[in-house]
C-alpha cells in the first residue's frame, strides 16, 4: 500500500492499537522492520534476522523470542480477529502438529494461526534452502488444516487489507442502508433494530437522510440561534452534545468522523453504493425502488422469498439482528 498498515486506523485507533486491546493481558510481540516504528508500552518487540523474505523470518523471530510453546501469529491487517476465533483455534491443539490454519473456500491461510515455537528449526531450515512460501509449509504432515465451513465463524474473520481499495471496503463494511417508500416503517424498523443491538453491547450510529431540507425549530434556543443567521449552533451537556452547521455536506464527510461504530445504519440513501435492505409492506407498495446493490429485503409479503437472495420477515427483527451482526459488525470481545 505504500505506507505503514500498523498505523492505519479502524474504529478510532490504529490497526495495531487494536490488536494490542484485543490481546491485553496476553505476552504481546510485534514484529516490526521499521525505524520509524511507533513503540508502545508493554509491548515486547523483534526485528527480523533475515530481510526482505517476507513474513516467514517475522514468524521465526517471534517464535524465538515467545515464553510460550504454542503462539497464535496474526497480521496487523487483520482487524476482524477476535478471542473467540483464537480460542477455537487452540482447541485443535495436540502434539500430533505444530501448525494450526484454518481453511476457507479452499485457500488455506498461513497468518491468523498458531505455530508451535518448536518450529524453529523447521523455519530456519526453510530459510536456509530459500524457501520462503508459508504455504509449502502447511503441506508438511505436522500441520493441522481446519475448515472454516464446519465452525461458526464465516471468511470475513481472516479478512486483510493489502490494497487501497480493501483498506476503504474495512472501514465501510459496517454500514448499512435501511430503504423503502414513504409511510413503509423504515423509522420504526431502525429504532427496534438499534434496541437490539444495544442490548447487545454494540455501539450504533443512526444517521437519517433528507432528501429535500429540514428545519430547525425555532421554539428552542438553539433553533433561534440557528435561525438568526448562526453558521454553527451547538448544545451540550454532561451527558450529551449536538451540532447544526449551516453548510453542504456529503455523507462521505460524516462517515470520516464516525469511526468508533460497530455499526451504522443510514435510513434513506437508496442511490448509494452501500449495501441496502428495502422494506417493502402490502398496505404501501410492492415496487422496489432501490439502486443495487441490494442486499435484501424485509417485508410481510410471502410472494418475495423467490425472487430475492436475503428475505426477511418485517415481523422477525431478531432474525434480522442476527444476519446483521455476523455479516457487517466485525467480530470482538464484547467487554
Amino acid at each position: 500500500m505504500g505506507e505503514n498498515k500498523s498505523e492505519l486506523i479502524y474504529k478510532g485507533n490504529t490497526f495495531l492499537e487494536n490488536l494490542i486491546h484485543l490481546f491485553k493481558g496476553y505476552d504481546i510481540i510485534v514484529s516490526s522492520n521499521d525505524k520509524d516504528f511507533k513503540k508502545i508500552d508493554k509491548v515486547r518487540y523483534t526485528e527480523d534476522l533475515y530481510k526482505n523474505i517476507g513474513p516467514i523470518s517475522g514468524i521465526l523471530e517471534i517464535l524465538k523470542a515467545s515464553k510460550y510453546e504454542y503462539n497464535f501469529i496474526t497480521g496487523v491487517d487483520m482487524q476482524n480477529i477476535n478471542l473467540d476465533f483464537v480460542n477455537y483455534l487452540k482447541s485443535y491443539i495436540s502434539s500430533d502438529y505444530y501448525i494450526f490454519s484454518v481453511k476457507s473456500n479452499n485457500n488455506i491461510h498461513p497468518i491468523g494461526a498458531i505455530y508451535s515455537k518448536k518450529m524453529v528449526p523447521t523455519l530456519e531450515k526453510y530459510i536456509h534452502d530459500e524457501n520462503y512460501k508459508l504455504k509449502e509449509l502447511l503441506k508438511e504432515p505436522f500441520s493441522k488444516i481446519i475448515d472454516l465451513k464446519y465452525s461458526i465463524f464465516n471468511d470475513n474473520i481472516l479478512y486483510n487489507v493489502n490494497t487501497k481499495e480493501e483498506y476503504y471496503k474495512l472501514i465501510n463494511n459496517n454500514i448499512i442502508s435501511i430503504c423503502g417508500r414513504k409511510n413503509s416503517g423504515k423509522t420504526t424498523f431502525i429504532e427496534k433494530l438499534i434496541y437490539i443491538l444495544k442490548e447487545k453491547g454494540y455501539k450504533v450510529c443512526a444517521i437519517k437522510h433528507d432528501g429535500h431540507d429540514f428545519n430547525i425549530d425555532n421554539k428552542t434556543d438553539t433553533g433561534k440561534f440557528f435561525n438568526a443567521g448562526a453558521d454553527s449552533v451547538a448544545i451540550f451537556s454532561n451527558r450529551k452534545y449536538m451540532m447544526i452547521e449551516n453548510k453542504k455536506i456529503n455523507i462521505e464527510f460524516l462517515l470520516n468522523r464516525l469511526k468508533e461504530f460497530d455499526l451504522i445504519v443510514i435510513e434513506g440513501l437508496k442511490d448509494s453504493d452501500f449495501d441496502k435492505y428495502e422494506i417493502v409492506r402490502f398496505k404501501n407498495s410492492t415496487e422496489i425502488i432501490t439502486r443495487k446493490p441490494l442486499k435484501g429485503i424485509v417485508t410481510d409479503i410471502e410472494d418475495f422469498s423467490n425472487k430475492y437472495e436475503n428475505v426477511f420477515k418485517l415481523s422477525d427483527i431478531d432474525n434480522f439482528a442476527n444476519y446483521i451482526i455476523e455479516h457487517y459488525i466485525s467480530p470482538k470481545q464484547l467487554v
